[in-house]
């Protein structure tokens, strides 16, 4: 198992999370950094409260930590909560608001349909933290196979009243992804490959895997995402968000997020159109493809005549 760590970055503050066995390099002398605590296997996010002051950290997992630490003393975390508290056993966003959390994921499980939630926690009084569920999505060609990207970052924005939640694609560019054989013929689908904006008020929403029910919404934000793990808004507004690219060597992406715009998924990766989707597509001679990686060793490329062609007249952001 690789152990992890917590390290504390000054000016700016941050804080990392990477193997025992790296170096760290500080390229600027104004930067100092020191060891926090170890921490647990398949940590992804961390955030602070201010409602406690306390930093907060999730795993893959389900499970919410809190960071302890008195003065002199060694940091420790406490589990704080689990996915019998949320639901989610396949998590990956995390927001904190005042003394709100707000995560983000997937429940999945091999042979079965998975769903998206989106959960909240509110600080009581005693400092432990009342569980409600925001929004749960109907059961889609979601589940524990390749390249499904589920939903996974999320932020508040700028007015507090709305929560921005990205949902990745199921698959790596656009291919047939059957997931064991559950799924024939299914690629992307009207919950996945997108950006949504969600009231903070609601409880117990339900997002249908409708691609006119979510269009009259009003809940869809933004299109075409591969995987939009993080999202933020900076000083004026403006969101933005990181996207990773596929097993192929395209560009990954740092996006202008827009309003109603489509962001080329699966069409489009790093400003280069997908191979895939040509008819005369022959894999073997794509030299963007690196013949190790999984998509490759999975026989996820190939020529492919079913391929969806892109909408006449969609307008691509990139």
């Amino acid at each position: 198992m690789i152990r992890k760590e917590l390290y504390f970055l000054i000016l700016p503050f941050l804080v990392h999370s990477f193997s025992i066995d790296a170096q760290s390099i500080i390229m600027n002398p104004d930067i100092q950094h020191e060891q926090l605590m170890e921490v647990q296997p398949m940590a992804v996010r961390i955030a602070k409260c201010d409602g406690d002051g306390h930093l907060y950290y999730i795993s893959f997992n389900g499970d919410v930590y809190r960071i302890d630490q008195e003065p002199g003393l060694p940091a420790t975390d406490a589990l704080v909560a689990t996915e019998a508290d949320h639901g989610i056993n396949y998590l990956q966003g995390l927001a904190i608001s005042d003394s709100t959390i707000y995560l983000s994921g997937n429940y999945k499980e091999a042979g079965v349909p998975g769903y998206g939630i989106v959960a909240r926690g509110q600080l009581q009084v005693n400092g432990t933290w009342a569980w409600s569920n925001l929004m749960t999505t109907q059961p889609y060609a979601s589940s524990a196979h390749l390249f499904d990207h589920a939903f996974s970052g999320l932020c508040l924005n700028p007015t507090k009243d709305s929560l921005i939640v990205c949902s990745g694609s199921r698959t790596d560019h656009g291919e047939v992804q059957v997931s064991g054989g559950m799924f024939p013929g299914y690629r992307e689908v009207p919950l996945t490959s997108a950006i949504f904006q969600l009231p903070v008020t609601a409880t117990n929403l339900i997002l249908q895997n409708d691609t006119a029910w979510l269009s009259a919404s009003g809940y869809v934000f933004a299109r075409g995402f591969r995987n939009a793990f993080d999202v933020s808004y900076d000083k004026n507004g403006n969101l933005f968000a990181v996207e990773n690219s596929g097993d192929r060597d395209d560009p990954d992406e740092l996006n202008w997020i827009q309003h109603g715009h489509h962001y080329g998924f699966p069409w489009v990766m790093g400003g280069n159109f997908t191979g895939q989707q040509s008819l005369s597509y022959d894999p073997t001679t794509d030299l963007l493809i690196n013949h190790g990686c999984l998509a490759w060793q999975n026989n996820f490329f190939y020529n492919d005549p079913g391929y969806p062609q892109m909408p006449p007249g969609l307008v691509i952001t990139q």
